[in-house]
């Protein structure tokens, strides 16, 4: 699973786009830097921290055994461990595949962190941006591009 993770925000709104087949590795190098970035943002920012996760193109059924807590063991043991302690944040859910909507509310449920799905990068930018009125300029910027380029308009 290639993925990408970057701040759209420093400190405040994070993007992570993961694409393929999903490995156990893949998810415990990818939640190492969350967590790494978790770390570092709570240090300086006293609000919650948004993520937007990408999962248009992840496919997590060969990890899944059935949609249950038990089920997605494999998912949540390669889960860097410093996730399940983060303080509150909140999560915006890109995907219209119904599995991965199923695993990802799982997930954030056991981390007891609020989520909402969306279609599209744009639609998350907008929640973020009602979430952080002080921040909707700067999130306005990206309206329209394309995160992967990983610059704004």
């Amino acid at each position: 699973m290639p993925y990408q993770l970057f701040w759209v925000i420093k400190d405040r709104v994070f993007y992570d786009n993961q694409t393929g087949n999903v490995t156990v590795e893949e998810i415990h190098d990818l939640t190492t830097q969350i967590a790494d970035y978790l770390d570092d943002a709570y240090q300086t920012n006293p609000g919650i921290v948004i993520g937007i996760l990408d999962m248009r193109e992840a496919n997590l059924s060969n990890l899944v055994q059935s949609p249950t807590p038990a089920g997605i063991r494999p998912i949540t043991e390669a889960i860097d461990p410093r996730i399940w302690k983060t303080k509150k944040g909140f999560t915006i859910l890109i995907t219209n595949r119904s599995h991965v909507k199923i695993i990802i509310s799982l997930i954030t449920m056991l981390v007891s962190q609020p989520i909402t799905t969306v279609a599209g990068f744009d639609e998350a930018l907008d929640i973020a941006a009602n979430m952080y009125p002080e921040l909707r300029a700067e999130l306005a910027a990206w309206i329209g591009a394309d995160p992967l380029a990983g610059a704004k308009r």
